[in-house]
């Protein structure tokens, strides 16, 4: 992993510690705790939805996109983007994410649960990171280039 990802992963986990703020990592992050090898892109973060607007005075100085709700074409989630020495990191709100279900046609509920992290620890840092049935499932409806790819190396597809 990058140093410039590990510096930046020490200091948010600190800040969340800190303000006593639950939180998993997931997306590309966990897929390589997983065992997937690949490029990160950025650290995926998801806290509750109540704690984003204390979190983003905490960070305001390295937001790079705004808190608000973000909806496009595969994500419904509230959030916002920072960054933090070259890293970029992003946050969203574990309570009224959704994700599109193409196979279906619908809109998918996708809520963290907190109380099932999985806990790894990488470079000295302790971090909560999603279930890997988790993951799997979330990337399964997704199926963007990068998800296929997190599956394969998961041994999914």
């Amino acid at each position: 992993m990058e140093e410039k990802t590990l510096k930046a992963l020490k200091w948010i986990v600190e800040i969340l510690n800190e303000m006593n703020i639950p939180f998993q990592i997931g997306g590309g992050f966990a897929a390589i705790v997983y065992g997937v090898n690949r490029p990160l892109a950025d650290i995926d973060i998801v806290i509750p939805t109540s704690s984003l607007l204390m979190l983003r005075e905490k960070v305001k100085d390295h937001i790079t996109y705004d808190l608000r709700e973000y909806n496009d074409e595969k994500w419904n989630v509230t959030g916002m983007t920072i960054e933090y020495e070259g890293q970029e990191i992003d946050f969203a709100g574990a309570q009224g994410k959704k994700i599109f279900d193409e196979k279906t046609n619908t809109w998918v509920s996708l809520e963290n649960d907190f109380s099932k992290s999985e806990y790894r620890e990488i470079n000295g840092i302790k971090i909560p990171i999603v279930p890997r049935d988790y993951l799997v499932a979330y990337k399964k409806i997704l199926l963007r280039d990068v998800d296929k790819e997190d599956l394969k190396g998961l041994g999914e597809i």
